[in-house]
């Protein structure tokens, strides 16, 4: 399978930001504590959230609270972040034992959908009948966040294009 990937010559390229590994109190399975209690909330973020992230609480589809972060606030930098819940609702209550879902949103100035950073014209990014997409998942890489995109088949029309190998 071939990956058609653009590694970029000009200015930086940016993907469109969203959270991903989240956890709380930095487990991503089942936690207890005490109500009352602060409760630390991470994740991490692809790009930088120019527009904020929203971290919220619910027990099943009530949500209990809201935590809205601005744009260049801590909690919305590209890489790992964290937030602080005091186990209280929106209201200022305890919440009390229960299960609890969390949900992270990210939002960045100019990136309303999908943003396309190759030239399918360009030698190296042509995708004949795209069938398999990956994220690049790793942190550390100045590629972390961009989507790669997998070929299904050879090109049926005999002319060799870059990247039309399966």
């Amino acid at each position: 399978m071939t990956l058609a990937l653009c590694l970029g010559l000009g200015g930086p390229v940016r993907a469109n930001v969203y959270p991903t590994n989240l956890r709380v109190k930095g487990s991503v399975t089942n936690v207890t504590t005490a109500p009352g209690d602060n409760v630390t909330i991470s994740y991490l973020l692809n790009e930088p959230a120019s527009a904020g992230v929203t971290v919220t609480t619910k027990a099943n589809t009530t949500t209990l609270r809201t935590i809205k972060l601005s744009g260049g606030a801590a909690g919305t930098a590209r890489g790992p972040n964290a937030v602080v819940w005091n186990g209280k609702d929106d209201g200022g209550n305890n919440v009390g034992p229960g299960l609890y879902s969390i949900q992270a949103t990210a939002v960045a100035n100019h990136h309303g959908g999908w943003t396309q950073i190759s030239n399918d014209g360009d030698g190296g990014n042509y995708a004949l009948v795209p069938r398999s997409i990956a994220v690049n998942r790793n942190p550390n890489s100045p590629y972390y966040g961009r989507v790669f995109v997998g070929n299904a088949m050879e090109n049926p029309s005999g002319i060799s294009l870059p990247g039309d190998n399966v």
